[in-house]
């Protein structure tokens, strides 16, 4: 965690920040209702309590190793659990409310859908980033759970009213793990941090 907000700064720099913050599953600072925020902060451990009241695991310490990427941690903020003992892990959002009804209209009525069946449904702008975003995010958690010997049915994104009370209905997307969205994240990841110790060396010479 510290790694990704300490390198912030120069192109490279923020581009490595970013990549391993959405990995992380941090709070942007440019998002008002995710970051500072007494109120997404409140509202989000309040929702994890009723989820571990309801039988899930909160707040996970994972830690994945990719030969290019290097080591990446991160808190998935509650795991679910089937009958047959297969892992969901879930990421809870706490989005604007005209965050939430873009995201809604995608989704359908019904609230829950699975990621392949609405993405060609998303246009561009806010809430396709989010949904992309969060998926990114997910993927990593359902790998290091896997590394970890873990069976992984799939993954999901509760997305809910930050102005809410955490009572409203979250609109839920459901994910499958892709090995190719890893791997091109891992890329990513590798090709920033190889980037930024470019620059340090280059500073380090000029300095």
């Amino acid at each position: 965690g510290a790694y990704a907000q300490t390198y912030k700064g120069y192109s490279s720099k923020a581009q490595l920040g970013s990549i391993m913050e959405t990995m992380q599953g941090k709070k942007e600072v440019s998002d008002s209702l995710e970051a500072s925020s007494f109120l997404g902060t409140g509202l989000h451990e309040k929702i994890e309590t009723k989820m571990k009241e309801d039988g899930a695991e909160i707040e996970r310490l994972i830690r994945f190793y990719d030969d290019r990427a290097g080591e990446i941690t991160g808190h998935i903020d509650a795991i679910l659990t089937d009958a047959s003992g297969s892992k969901s892990p879930v990421d809870i959002k706490t989005v604007g409310n005209n965050v939430k009804s873009a995201i809604s209209r995608v989704v359908g009525k019904g609230g829950e859908a699975n990621y392949e069946d609405i993405k060609d449904k998303m246009k561009g702008g806010y809430s396709k980033y989010k949904i992309e975003e969060v998926r990114s995010q997910l993927n990593l958690y359902m790998a290091a759970l896997k590394e970890g010997g873990e069976e992984v049915k799939d993954a999901e994104v509760h997305f809910y009213d930050a102005f809410g009370e955490g009572n409203d209905k979250p609109i839920k997307i459901r994910f499958k793990f892709d090995e190719a969205l890893l791997k091109r994240d891992m890329a990513a990841i590798a090709a920033a941090r190889e980037q930024l110790l470019k620059e340090n060396k280059t500073f380090a010479k000029t300095g």
